[in-house]
């Protein structure tokens, strides 16, 4: 992959992105809560919190459903990812935020301090862009994947209607 980023849209079939926005968004998955998006950031009162379920952190498999929830995406060609190699991956869950004013987010932020690949899977409609630093930002869209360089730094904002859930996979360039 040269480019920077990469959107794909309907690359899933229908029935995994209903089963996947099934299973994350209907209490079948255990959520771990945090206080902010950037850990040890100093000023957190700038920060917000979260919720994640682990399924893989430092080539080490965490959760019980890592295998089965592999599996799907292990279906689908994605341009020089190779989901048998996940290094760190991560379901992040932002919960609606009515009362908050439009455009808040996430402080900026790169996922590891080593040379990396991203890619969000946006597993239902919501609001909440994810911001590559002012080269685009990209809607939450149920089923779309969004594979960028990992040194751009990044945020996510906060969904006001609907909770914004997506699966955060890292894979190592070397």
């Amino acid at each position: 992959m040269n480019e920077k980023f990469k959107i794909f849209d309907n690359l899933l079939s229908q029935q995994d992105e209903d089963f996947i926005e099934d299973f994350f968004m209907n209490e079948k998955l255990p959520w771990i809560y945090h206080k902010s998006t950037v850990i040890g950031k100093k000023n957190q009162s700038q920060d917000f919190s979260w919720f994640s379920h682990k399924f893989i952190t430092s080539n080490e498999v965490i959760s019980e459903h890592t295998k089965f929830i592999l599996s799907i995406f292990k279906k689908y060609r994605i341009e020089n990812l190779n989901f048998h190699k996940t290094y760190n991956m991560r379901a992040n869950l932002l919960t609606h935020r009515k009362l908050i004013r439009v455009n808040h987010q996430t402080p900026l932020h790169k996922d590891q301090p080593y040379p990396h690949w991203v890619m969000n899977y946006y597993v239902n409609d919501s609001e909440g862009k994810t911001d590559l630093n002012g080269i685009t930002k990209v809607s939450p869209k149920k089923g779309r994947i969004l594979v960028f360089d990992g040194s751009i730094e990044h945020r996510a904002f906060l969904p006001i209607r609907r909770d914004r859930c997506i699966i955060n996979f890292n894979f190592l360039k070397y």
